[in-house]
């Protein structure tokens, strides 16, 4: 009995081999799907990565001309300010010429 036994039981390994294949198809096709669903993804993932680093050097070279931006206009205030009091002092030394001549 002990040969018959063995036979069925490789028999009936077979036949669940045989059986087995047809989900280990579908069960590679659901891994093959995925994985291009994931690829597909992670390459939307990257390109979104790329375009936000873009738009940071964009960012990054706009606020290095609005610095430079800024510092000309501080300049050109300063130098105003510095003719604005060079105005105020000749008004008042006018002034005290004015005063002196009545």
């Amino acid at each position: 009995m002990g040969l018959l036994d063995d036979y069925n039981s490789s028999a009936d390994e077979n036949g669940d081999a045989d059986q087995n294949e047809p989900d280990t198809r579908r069960k590679r096709a659901d891994l093959d799907r995925n994985i291009v669903m994931a690829d597909a993804d992670l390459k939307k993932v990257l390109r979104e990565i790329a375009e936000l680093e873009g738009q940071a050097r964009r960012f990054e070279k706009e606020e290095k001309r609005i610095e430079i931006e800024r510092d000309d206009l501080d300049k050109k205030v300063k130098k105003l300010q510095d003719n604005q009091r060079l105005l105020e002092e000749e008004i008042r030394g006018l002034k005290k010429k004015q005063k002196t001549l009545r």
